[in-house]
């Protein structure tokens, strides 16, 4: 008994060690593509300047990786850094124009920011790039659906969840969308399987559960390496 409690007792002072390790610690002998894939890891789980840390060491191994760049634009936008956010996005399509992930984000950003024009215009490139991206249809709906447009709203909603049935921010602002023009019965059926893709985080990467609430629009982003 005692031997186990031994053993349990230096795992977990193994775990504590681990997790107060520098962060260039943990980064030694990492390419620059792993340390991308770990600050990933470390942004999803709300570790931000840590995700930063690790981003930050990936382009100093490889300044033209456009993936820390579109990634670290995330973890900026996260803390609330849109312009820093817009700068990487911006880098990102710069090293990889084809980056269809950092259009996406860039427009969320401009959208964020109250700049509709910017943000269509990115989202129209990110499906000039890459025709079948569920989340820049939603997102260009959301546009839309900020300019009033709500059948084109819709619409765009429909062809993103044609695209990606398990969109679940696209469920969610379809339903706001029909509850708008009185079709109360398909909203609630849309809310219904936004809350049921978004339940306990659906590990998609795109938000948290909590966020999925009755009238509230969602935009997606992208992790995309």
């Amino acid at each position: 008994m005692k031997n186990v409690l031994c053993a349990i007792l230096l795992s977990l002072t193994l775990m504590v060690m681990i997790a107060f390790l520098p962060a260039n610690s943990l980064a030694a002998g990492k390419t620059a593509a792993e340390l991308v894939n770990h600050g990933i890891s470390l942004k999803e789980k709300g570790h931000l300047d840590q995700a930063i840390s690790f981003f930050n060491q990936a382009l100093d191994i490889d300044q033209n990786l456009a993936a820390a760049y579109n990634s670290r634009g995330l973890a900026y936008r996260d803390k609330g850094d849109t312009d820093r956010s817009i700068a990487d996005f911006s880098r990102a399509i710069a090293k990889d124009a084809n980056l269809a992930a950092a259009y996406n984000n860039r427009g969320l950003a401009w959208h964020t920011k109250g700049n509709l024009e910017k943000a269509q215009a990115d989202y129209r490139r990110a499906l000039l790039h890459s025709p079948t991206h569920a989340s820049a249809y939603s997102n260009l709906g959301l546009a839309k659906w900020d300019l009033g447009d709500i059948d084109m709203a819709i619409a765009l909603y429909n062809r993103a969840l044609y695209l990606d049935a398990n969109l679940a921010a696209a469920y969610a602002n379809r339903g706001v969308a029909y509850r708008e023009i009185g079709e109360h019965s398909l909203a609630e059926l849309d809310f219904a399987k936004a809350n049921e893709l978004s339940t306990g985080n659906s590990g998609r990467g795109l938000f948290p559960a909590s966020d999925v609430h009755l009238g509230t629009m969602i935009a997606t982003r992208d992790n995309t390496i």
